[in-house]
């Protein structure tokens, strides 16, 4: 088993050093596994930040089995194709359907592990961000502890640090009122969400 995917024109490999467990994973989706991956062409050169989508060939549907890889390929990347010239699209460098002898212990997933016999990958642009939740708590809110560490120096804690007693406590504190601290925020989240229906419709 290895630890590259070989695409058309990169290799790529998961980024051990991003995450809190240090293994690359960054979020699950609807009906992805998502990593943080680096590419390197393949014939040598420098290394850049891209996002590892990992998806199911097959998913059953209603007592049927539907070929995800064949939608997604036939249909679904079409899409995101003639939506490139939209800013706030993530584009797509590369579907791979075969990943080799490549292989992840994943926890995320009933099997344990991605291989190449049940998923295949889809290869995004990286856009370093974070959620809602992240982004309220960690950059509007500032929810954050100081550690003093001696010699003047201080270690700072963030939220997504805190003990599970820390944040339950903190989470029952933050009621209506707090919620309408960043309703602004979710106001410029939906226009730039209507930004994106405003492209797609005038396409």
């Amino acid at each position: 088993m290895k630890n590259e995917i070989i695409g058309n024109t990169y290799e790529y490999i998961i980024d051990t050093s991003y995450g809190i467990n240090k293994d690359g994973f960054i979020a699950i989706g609807s009906e992805s596994i998502v990593y943080k991956g680096l590419k390197t062409r393949i014939d040598g050169g420098l290394q850049f930040s891209c996002v590892l989508k990992f998806k199911p060939k097959y998913i059953l549907i209603d007592g049927k089995i539907v070929n995800r890889l064949e939608i997604f390929k036939n249909e679904e990347w079409k899409i995101f194709e003639e939506l490139r010239e939209c800013r706030s699209i993530v584009r797509i460098d590369d579907v791979i359907d075969d990943l080799g002898d490549f292989s992840l212990p994943c926890n995320k997933v009933a099997s344990g592990v991605i291989n190449s016999e049940s998923y295949f990958c889809v290869v995004e642009e990286f856009i370093d961000g974070w959620s809602l939740e992240e982004f309220c708590r960690e950059e509007y809110w500032k929810l954050r502890r100081i550690e003093p560490l001696g010699n003047g120096l201080s270690n700072i804690i963030n939220y997504h640090d805190f003990s599970d007693d820390e944040k339950s406590a903190i989470n029952l504190s933050y009621n209506y009122d707090n919620i309408l601290k960043y309703q602004d925020q979710i106001m410029l989240f939906m226009i730039n969400l209507c930004e994106i229906m405003e492209f797609v419709t005038d396409q």
